[in-house]
């Protein structure tokens, strides 16, 4: 695939490096030099439209669109906020200051993830991501029992969108309120970007890695969903054993302890939102 195109390669899939409010072009996909990737082989294109969407879909981006008022969540929530800030300082750090650890914070926190979605750690390939990390803006939550870093975030601004890139913890440590602290902090950074009406975006709805969070950033700190709809295309000669195993993909759903029978599941349920999209009666879906 050609440089210049707004395509990346990731995990066996081409997705956008659009923005999400942003219309996708479309034109690699029709020509098919989508498929040709120097980093790997794709076996599907990912992308979305109709961004921000009135009516309620299976597929969204979790956004924050507003600044972040504490004294509009409820006062349970607020106590573990203040009380997360009571645990830790979190201030703006150049991650390359603090390599040993960040790493120690991402291993603790890849270790407590499930086998079958826990991704291998290298410690050249983390230096090598922390050094492209100073781009962007790496907040960092320091204990204040003894001045490490017990988690951080990474947000990279681009135009109109700030992408809320990753956010990762020692589990140790979040009992003492260590999520709740670090998103305070990220979205005080950002206050002023929020009030000028840009928007920051924390990810798409997550299949391959189940987790809580945004359900967390909902209920906490007044994110919200931005549903879209969801296209995917294959690879020529993909689409038959598509069909094939969707037949299975009851079958499947058991075997998904299995890491590469769980990816297979993930593909199958990202086919079935799509295929429920097609079949939905347009009066539905006013």
């Amino acid at each position: 695939m050609q440089q210049g195109l707004k395509w990346r390669y990731y995990n066996h899939a081409i997705i956008p490096t659009t923005a999400p409010h942003e219309r996708v072009d479309e034109s690699p996909l029709k020509s098919g030099e989508i498929w040709r990737s120097p980093k790997g082989y794709p076996l599907l294109a990912r992308w979305t439209t109709d961004f921000d969407c009135q009516e309620s879909k299976e597929w969204w981006y979790m956004i924050k669109d507003k600044p972040f008022d504490i004294m509009k969540v409820k006062k349970n929530y607020r106590r573990k906020i203040r009380k997360g800030l009571e645990n830790f300082n979190i201030r703006v750090i150049d991650p390359m200051q603090y390599i040993d650890e960040l790493y120690q914070v991402e291993a603790e926190a890849i270790a407590s993830y499930p086998a079958k979605t826990r991704p291998k750690m290298d410690y050249e390939q983390f230096v090598a991501k922390l050094s492209n990390s100073r781009e962007g803006v790496t907040l960092a939550a320091f204990s204040k029992e003894d001045n490490r870093i017990a988690g951080y975030s990474y947000d990279i601004v681009c135009d109109g969108y700030i992408l809320g890139s990753l956010q990762k913890a020692k589990p140790s440590q979040e009992i003492k309120h260590l999520n709740a602290a670090l998103m305070y902090g990220e979205l005080d950074y950002f206050r002023k970007e929020l009030a000028d009406g840009i928007y920051i975006m924390t990810g798409e709805r997550s299949i391959l890695h189940q987790t809580n969070f945004q359900e967390y950033q909902e209920k906490y700190f007044g994110f919200r969903k931005a549903y879209c709809k969801l296209h995917i295309l294959y690879r020529p000669g993909v689409k038959p054993i598509v069909d094939c195993l969707y037949r299975m993909r009851g079958l499947l759903k058991f075997l998904n302890g299995i890491k590469l029978f769980f990816k297979i599941y993930c593909v199958l349920k990202m086919e079935e939102i799509v295929r429920r999209q097609r079949e939905t009666p347009p009066d539905e879906r006013d």
